[in-house]
């Protein structure tokens, strides 16, 4: 990747400065426009503001790549064309390059950040659901019932034609963060309502078993007395063939917390495999001290 994006800088700059001798004086001896009367002269010969002469007199000055390619970022910026070169345009930033060729001026600007993989997909909202929105409280309503959350302020969610659509409200590291969260968490209230979730834990041992009564879940798993948990409101337990248990219900973060709160009970155990797991879960095993004498 990283040899990649140094070919195409190197072939964008070949296209976008002509040719030239390298200039072989310093960074520092260019002269800055904003700081002398030649910097509000007409533009050059070729059309370019002074601006860009004078970043393409620092490209080719010198010799450090991720000066060249700041420079490079700085004009394509001037040119009017989108950049995202997240790294670049933060050091641009903390360095007082942009400043010192602008002269103090703030007429671009520097924040191009790209959107989320996650956050950007919208979310479909199927027929039999219903969405309110009030503020940053949001309550999701289906056939298996309603869901309400309240997101944070750094996000704002719109419906458009049975499409939930999020944006961040500001640039900042925790709000891009928070992007993907609040999608997923809100792609998972429409499902809930809609199709419910279900996990499923299977019990792994001599003697082990579970009982459901009423509201409590009751797992004899090799101790002296039967472990008891509480099944909360809205979750559905339901155990087949002594060892299978499954779990369901239409709130995802609710239910995934009981079903681990299940397996913590008694985590599966590397030497036998002895346990509470999830059905799709991979226990690495680990060969015993006999089993090391054999070979």
């Amino acid at each position: 990747m990283a040899l990649r994006a140094c070919l195409r800088r190197r072939l964008w700059a070949r296209h976008a400065f002509p040719v030239r001798p390298m200039c072989t004086a310093p960074t520092d001896a260019i002269e800055m426009p904003g700081k002398s009367e030649e910097s509000s002269a007409a533009p050059a010969e070729d059309g370019r503001s002074p601006e860009l002469v004078f970043a393409s007199a620092m490209f080719h000055s010198s010799t450090n790549w991720t000066l060249r390619a700041l420079v490079e970022d700085f004009c394509s910026l001037l040119e009017g064309k989108k950049l995202m070169n997240k790294l670049g345009l933060r050091y641009l930033r903390k360095s007082g390059l942009r400043q010192a060729i602008l002269g103090g001026k703030r007429e671009y600007p520097l924040i191009l950040e790209k959107e989320s993989k996650i956050g950007r997909k919208p979310v479909p909202v199927p027929k039999g659901v219903t969405v309110k929105i009030d503020g940053q409280l949001v309550e999701v309503t289906g056939p298996l019932g309603s869901l309400s959350w309240t997101f944070r302020d750094e996000v704002r969610i719109t419906l458009e034609n049975d499409t939930l659509i999020l944006k961040r409200v500001m640039e900042t590291k925790k709000s891009r963060a928070m992007h993907g969260l609040s999608r997923q968490l809100l792609s998972n209230m429409v499902v809930g309502v809609s199709q419910g979730f279900e996990k499923k834990l299977i019990m792994v041992g001599v003697g082990y078993r579970a009982v459901v009564q009423g509201n409590k879940l009751l797992l004899n798993i090799g101790f002296k007395m039967p472990e008891v948990v509480a099944i909360p409101d809205g979750i559905t337990a339901v155990v087949e063939e002594n060892t299978k248990i499954t779990v369901s219900g239409r709130d995802n973060v609710l239910l995934g917390n009981f079903a681990a709160l299940v397996r913590s009970k008694r985590k599966p155990e590397p030497y036998k495999g002895k346990g509470i797991r999830y059905a799709d879960e991979k226990v690495r095993r680990k060969e015993t001290k006999k089993d090391k004498k054999k070979k």
